[in-house]
């Protein structure tokens, strides 16, 4: 018996050591880091035992730290790193590993945000605001009401193609919307952010839609593809470049509609957004391109300047070819130049010479957008014996 009473008195003088230690722990980081940098509504857990995350003496990490960012955070939250395995769509900042892009690590607002939500998101993502009419989520800042903060397999990290339908009941929207299915579409017509008119309507119409001629399109004599080119001939004509954005239909429907809206739209063309926003959906890789480099095109967010949207004979789906499309602006260049063209090859590829030879407009770490140091790496590719 007295054992065991001797056991369990170790037992205890062990226990409070150890909160002791711990206590002795945090007081010895407060006498140099103020505690109140640590308070706030939400609290880090790790945050009672700052060694749980930062050594007390050296380390080869940033601020102590015991691992690489963000090899750290996932030491914890390991569900982050293996749902991004899941998805086709990863938010760039934690496809980089930037989770203090957003988060605070010791303290903040919900789930530790650096701020509000709508801040948060409205740092990165410049939004029109100044709608007379807002959409309830977008006006009270909830942008994942809508929109996936990690990721997702939608465009926009929309969290489904059905996401209207999560406050909006389908069966309540058939009186008005004869051709609804599954809404899925909702944003042909509508604004998801706000609008100028009732009902987040959109402000260009679709001609066939504006005369409440629906069988132009929605008609069993006619799909996929020539649905639009019945009434755009000369938009067809275009497609014909050697270089174009010609897709097959699928399931009956024209591949049109993947940049375009057939009812309503904000933007001229009837785009589904501005332009940059339509090419990036799919060309994400420019995004990326123009994040990690220093220096990018002037008109890098007006893809249309430099690029055709349907189709061209040059690669790139270029307007012209490249030292014309290029001359047109910077017109010195076009008489005073690095020798191009078909005479001048890359002895590289052998390809002619041209402007994107040494120049990416997309983006690269060197001024006048050079794919290399201008001092000597990028002339020694070709000029070898220098």
């Amino acid at each position: 018996m007295r054992r065991i009473i001797f056991l369990i008195f170790i037992f205890l003088l062990f226990l409070l050591g150890k909160n002791e230690s711990k206590a002795l722990i945090i007081k010895t980081c407060i006498d140099c880091h103020p505690l109140n940098k640590f308070k706030g509504s939400k609290v880090h857990k790790p945050l009672k035992n700052c060694f749980n995350c930062h050594t007390g003496h050296v380390s080869k990490y940033p601020k102590l730290l015991i691992n690489k960012m963000p090899d750290l955070c996932y030491d914890c939250h390991s569900i982050v790193l293996e749902k991004q395995k899941e998805f086709e769509r990863i938010h760039y900042p934690l496809q980089k590993g930037r989770c203090l892009k957003c988060h605070n690590a010791h303290k903040g607002e919900k789930v530790l945000l650096k701020a509000s939500l709508k801040k948060v998101c409205f740092d990165c993502h410049k939004i029109k605001t100044n709608f007379k009419v807002l959409h309830i989520p977008f006006k009270q800042g909830n942008c994942n009401t809508c929109h996936s903060s990690h990721y997702s397999d939608e465009s926009y990290l929309l969290k489904s193609k059905s996401i209207c339908l999560n406050c909006h009941s389908l069966s309540a929207l058939f009186s008005s919307h004869l051709y609804l299915k599954k809404g899925k579409n909702c944003r042909t017509c509508h604004n998801p952010h706000g609008a100028d008119k009732k009902g987040l309507l959109k402000e260009v119409a679709h001609k066939p839609y504006k005369e409440g001629k629906c069988k132009e399109c929605h008609s069993e004599n006619i799909k996929g593809n020539n649905m639009c080119f019945k009434c755009h001939s000369k938009i067809k004509k275009e497609f014909a470049g050697v270089y174009n954005h010609y897709l097959p239909a699928s399931q009956g429907k024209p591949f049109c509609i993947e940049c375009h809206s057939p009812h309503l739209s904000d933007q001229k063309y009837l785009l589904k957004a501005q332009a940059k926003s339509v090419c990036l959906n799919c060309h994400r890789e420019a995004v990326i391109q123009k994040a990690e480099t220093l220096y990018v095109h002037k008109d890098w967010e007006n893809c249309l300047v430099c690029h055709k949207g349907h189709g061209s004979n040059v690669r790139g789906m270029l307007r012209d070819k490249e030292m014309k499309l290029c001359g047109s602006c910077h017109k010195r260049h076009i008489n005073f130049t690095h020798p191009i063209g078909e005479k001048v090859r890359d002895p590289r590829n052998g390809q002619a010479t041209s402007c994107m030879t040494c120049h990416d407009p997309m983006g690269t770490d060197y001024k006048y957008l050079l794919r290399l140091s201008g001092e000597r790496a990028l002339c020694i590719e070709c000029h070898k014996g220098y």
